[in-house]
């Protein structure tokens, strides 16, 4: 059983473990008045365990109904209804058990010992047990209770805020996925419906395009290194789609091999730089740039096309990967694109961490 399951789990063994200590808590608790000095023979007396078992045993009752009226009663119910007045009625109800309880089980307990006793002596360890040991046990698994539920409550919280940003990120999939496969096939199409002969290479390159986006992109972060070879891979792609129309220069510098990144990311980026437009008027001359230096990771874009017509198309591209990236990199990455009739330009710097993750916590939340 783990610290985890001890605290939080609603399953049999674990609930019966962690009451079965808060009840071991209050037999110490009933031993330590009992302790008029700390000596070796003392500690090891078994009179004392013994007739401190046997005080605790007796009004454990009364304890036992106290915290647990408190705790699935008095404290749910205020929660739910928000109203003093339950809270005043509830206590004073609770009180008024207790107190009766403690006077009876005292008589009771002194009768047992047959030792002489008066009605103060009943009095002085009914007034003890409801006043002292009845507000410090019921208190502290009150507290015990409150704490938990808030740390349940942050728990569950941070669980629905990964879970929306897992969603978030599914829809930026599912968005970018089509919209590149769709254009991709329409090209492969026109090629052969052309008579030339690379519709098989681009159907190799498309292939290993998809199994990247289905297979690799459902981690948090993935190998640099594997990122790389998805831009090679999309480079080469339009190439064999553009041909003569398209010159692309990649240029990469520093060591990759050792950082990971989230997959995916420079695809967006690829797509708004090489313009899928079916005509071309003139040469498209690309020139990519990706640079590391010591953690941070620098990605340059430029081609010579009409940035102000392509932002206007891909702006909502631009936008989805701005999120991408204050999901998993916070303010550690600067994106900026500078467009104009002439030429687009991208560039990105961002700093590389350890790998993240977004993994659920196994969480029960029902009962004490």
């Amino acid at each position: 059983m783990t610290r985890n399951e001890f605290i939080f789990s609603n399953k049999l063994k674990p609930r019966l473990a962690r009451h079965l200590a808060f009840w071991v808590m209050y037999y110490i608790h009933t031993i330590i008045p009992n302790l008029t000095d700390i000596k070796i023979s003392t500690l090891t007396d078994p009179e004392l365990y013994k007739n401190v078992f046997y005080e605790a045993i007796y009004f454990l009752p009364v304890f036992m109904f106290s915290v647990y009226f408190s705790i699935y009663f008095i404290l749910p119910g205020y929660l739910k209804k928000r109203t003093f007045s339950f809270l005043i009625l509830s206590f004073l109800l609770l009180a008024a058990v207790t107190a009766i309880a403690c006077y009876l089980i005292s008589k009771i307990y002194f009768r047992s010992y047959g030792s002489e006793w008066n009605e103060a002596d009943v009095i002085n360890q009914a007034w003890s047990k409801y006043i002292g040991d009845q507000i410090i046990i019921t208190g502290s698994a009150i507290i015990l209770k409150i704490i938990k539920d808030f740390s349940l409550k942050q728990r569950e919280s941070e669980i629905l805020a990964i879970e929306n940003i897992k969603s978030k990120l599914q829809l930026l999939k599912m968005q970018m996925h089509p919209r590149i496969l769709f254009e991709c096939l329409q090209n492969i199409y026109n090629d052969i419906d052309a008579g030339t002969q690379y519709a098989p290479q681009m159907i190799l390159k498309l292939s290993d395009l998809l199994s990247y986006l289905l297979y690799e992109t459902d981690v948090q972060q993935i190998a640099l290194s594997k990122e790389i070879k998805l831009i090679e891979n999309y480079i080469e792609l339009k190439e064999l789609e553009y041909k003569k129309q398209l010159e692309i220069c990649f240029k990469i510098s520093g060591d990759t091999s050792t950082h990971y990144i989230t997959p995916g990311l420079f695809l967006p980026l690829l797509e708004i730089g090489i313009v899928p437009f079916e005509k071309l008027n003139k040469v498209l001359v690309i020139f990519i740039e990706l640079k590391k230096i010591n953690s941070n990771l620098y990605f340059h874009l430029k081609n010579n096309m009409d940035g102000n017509q392509i932002m206007a198309s891909f702006q909502s591209t631009l936008d989805s990967t701005k999120k991408r990236l204050q999901i998993f990199h916070s303010n550690k990455f600067r994106l900026d694109v500078h467009s104009s009739s002439s030429s687009l330009e991208i560039n990105m710097q961002l700093q590389l961490n350890k790998i993240i993750s977004l993994q659920n916590p196994n969480i029960q939340n029902d009962g004490e």
